[in-house]
């Protein structure tokens, strides 16, 4: 009997670990998406912040997004480490640049297959270098978000599955963030967005 009592006692304190857990992941789900209602594509599973979403938000304000629609407007996205490849594909020689590459992330979830392609090719050093920091943040995490533009429609790719493709600018994890502007420091928000409530 006492050990019946013990196994509930247990098990019941497992539930209400995984009530109130769950409860916070949709309280700060929610406060992300009452504060910028579009700029999120998915769930964040905890790694983004207010500061992430406003970062987006201080050019533009988030429209809807609409597949297709070649929006500036940066989305976040998030999928599971394990669905997530960052490369640097070989772009050859360039005649000014030298050798080069373009940093590339695919990531992938139930619906279909993005890849994430910075906007222009990098010296290929600079490009296998940002790859590495890249991985770095992903090692020992379970989630990676990415901050993309001009998202396409999606499409069927060679392989036969849904696609989507977008510019890169950021992406994170728990343990940091690589690409463009990932702080919204006070000089930025001052600059380019002073109207911005947090």
């Amino acid at each position: 009997m006492w050990k019946t009592m013990r196994w509930l006692q247990i098990l019941l304190f497992i539930l209400l670990s995984s009530a109130l857990t769950n409860g916070a992941e949709n309280a700060h789900l929610a406060k992300l998406k009452l504060k910028f209602p579009n700029g999120l594509l998915s769930d964040d599973y905890r790694v983004l912040n207010i500061k992430d979403l406003a970062l987006n938000a201080c050019r533009l304000k988030p429209p809807p997004f609409i597949p297709g629609a070649t929006h500036s407007y940066q989305y976040w996205i998030c999928f599971e480490i394990k669905n997530i490849l960052p490369t640097c594909d070989d772009e050859g020689i360039d005649e000014t640049e030298g050798h080069i590459g373009r940093v590339n992330i695919q990531a992938s979830n139930q619906e279909m297959v993005y890849q994430f392609f910075e906007s222009r090719p990098w010296p290929i050093r600079d490009c296998r270098s940002f790859v590495k920091d890249l991985k770095k943040i992903m090692k020992g995490t379970s989630h990676g978000c990415v901050s993309a533009s001009s998202i396409t429609k999606e499409e069927k790719n060679e392989r036969g599955q849904m696609e989507r493709i977008g510019f890169l600018h950021r992406f994170k994890t728990r343990k940091g963030c690589e690409g463009e502007e990932c702080e919204l420091t006070k000089k930025f928000k001052n600059e380019y967005c002073p109207e911005l409530k947090l």
